[in-house]
């Protein structure tokens, strides 16, 4: 008979070795009970979940949790408490294990999920549900035994838009069990293994209402082939679902369920075996119940379909916030552009400085000599420049009386520039000069060209060339006038529109003689 006792522990603790985790088929419903990476992911809401397996077969498992999960008021921080009772023939398994979870956000819909629970299980040996034939034997082992243990689960999520994966490794302690016989010396030793499982769905909208989702679960412990589930998740509004599924190997299954008031969930599962255990059960059955604490009720709350609108709008919020985001990067990329030109302007204005700064000194002697004073209503010169003289235009092009070098021929009279400060005087009559408001000089014609260029940019000012009378100089004017009051006029206003420090210099009068 003590043989018997002994095959009969041996088979359930194969049974459980092979199942040592419990089996519920709601985890789409409460992703909780699977994965306490998942805790205060929703809602704060208490789970209960009653699980009988195989019914009609004796000590086949059943399985009983509760859970109650939630988030921190930043929603990134997750915390749970889960508790289940586990009986499998003549083992029962009662653990409690709190829970932490932080999220960790890419986006605003794309984040990472990790989880730690960590408690105390107990594991122990009815041995007074053994029913032995001989009387005189029971006395074998007439103490039921328990053993009590830490261990930890580990979980990991992974979530972009519609898709979500994730990844759990429970009993991380592996720890055992040592039972001792009150007849005999001998010890049964019973231990945890690892067991892994991982997770992959995606949410298709059909439509406004309704949403498709094909669910997959692998498991897998050491030292035992991986086993999959296959769901097919149908749901209206978030508000009613029916899932089908397939246990490899294992079983079939259809749940239905949905959510009364907005606060209480509950949901069925029916569970048919595909194996011969079908010729022996009648099936297994699941139910599950939620509560979710502090969720709005009756007319004062918001429904479902209400809420799924409100998500909407403000995923159309966002994706109108991601297009102005665009455009603004997009602007911001052309205004920069806009940046670099004109930094290049500068820089061209600068290396026109740098050409002509050789001759800066000489050019402040030339201005100080040839400079047109203006005092009042008369004119008094420093200087008086007879004869003709050339003018290009600024894109370059010279007048007709241009030669090949750029310059115009002069009138003998012209051949030197005559300081005018002991001949000329106010008297003189003043249609007999031009006058030129001068805006650069510089020695070389490509010189004076670049200038134009640079002033026609920045101040879509057109400007002419005109040389002194000795031709050593190329002048760069903005305006010519016959009469001395238009002069002081023009270039007051030359003065005042070089807002950019583009002019070399003040602009300044020069006079000539017709």
């Amino acid at each position: 008979m003590r043989a018997i006792v002994l095959i009969t522990v041996l088979l359930s603790a194969g049974i459980v070795s092979a199942q040592q985790t419990p089996i519920f088929n709601n985890y789409f419903v409460n992703p909780y009970i699977l994965n306490p990476a998942l805790a205060g992911a929703g809602e704060t809401t208490v789970f209960l979940d009653f699980r009988k397996q195989w019914d009609g077969i004796i000590g086949a498992p059943e399985s009983q949790m509760i859970t109650v999960d939630g988030a921190l008021s930043n929603q990134k921080t997750g915390l749970g408490f889960a508790a289940y009772n586990d009986l499998t023939n003549v083992f029962s398994r009662v653990s409690g294990m709190f829970t932490f979870a932080q999220q960790f956000n890419f986006s605003e819909k794309h984040h990472i999920r990790l989880g730690l629970s960590g408690g105390i299980t107990q594991n122990k040996i009815q041995f007074d549900k053994i029913n032995a034939e001989d009387p005189t034997e029971s006395v074998i082992m007439t103490n039921n035994q328990n053993a009590t243990a830490f261990d930890g689960i580990f979980g990991f999520s992974y979530s972009l838009h519609n898709l979500k994966l994730g990844f759990v490794a429970n009993q991380l302690l592996e720890s055992s069990f040592e039972y001792e016989s009150s007849f005999t010396e001998r010890q049964l030793d019973f231990g945890f293994i690892r067991h892994y499982s991982a997770t992959m769905s995606y949410d298709f909208k059909i439509k406004d209402d309704w949403e498709l989702s094909p669910i997959l679960l692998l498991r897998s412990a050491q030292g035992a082939k991986a086993q999959f589930d296959g769901n097919l998740k149908l749901a209206y509004q978030k508000v009613v679902w029916m899932n089908l599924a397939y246990r490899h190997n294992v079983a079939y299954a259809i749940s239905l369920g949905g959510v009364i008031d907005n606060k209480i969930i509950a949901g069925y599962t029916y569970e048919l075996p595909s194996t011969q255990l079908a010729n022996h059960s009648s099936g297994s059955h699941e139910i599950i119940l939620g509560y979710r604490i502090g969720k709005s009720s009756g007319q004062g709350g918001l429904s479902e379909r209400q809420l799924k609108k409100i998500q909407d709008a403000q995923d159309e919020l966002y994706e109108k916030t991601d297009f102005l985001e665009q455009e603004n990067e997009k602007q911001d990329k052309e205004l920069e552009e806009q940046k670099i030109k004109l930094d290049n302007f500068i820089d061209g204005l600068e290396q026109w400085k740098d050409s002509v700064r050789l001759d800066e000194d000489a050019l402040r002697k030339f201005i100080e000599e040839n400079e047109f004073q203006l005092k009042g209503n008369g004119t008094e010169s420093n200087q008086n420049n007879s004869g003709t003289n050339q003018t290009a235009t600024s894109d370059g092009s010279s007048n007709q009386n241009q030669q090949d070098d750029g310059s115009k021929p002069n009138s003998d009279d012209d051949k030197d520039d005559q300081s005018g400060r002991d001949n000329l005087n106010e008297e003189l009559d003043p249609s007999h000069f031009q006058y030129y408001v001068i805006v650069g000089a510089c020695r070389k014609l490509n010189q004076a060209k670049d200038f134009q260029k640079i002033v026609l940019r920045e101040y879509e000012l057109s400007t002419k060339v005109v040389r002194n009378s000795r031709d050593t100089w190329y002048l760069i004017y903005s305006a010519e006038i016959n009469s001395v009051k238009e002069a002081k006029k023009e270039l007051k206003k030359a003065r005042a529109s070089d807002t950019k420090g583009v002019y070399f210099g003040k602009p300044w009068i020069y006079r000539h003689a017709k």
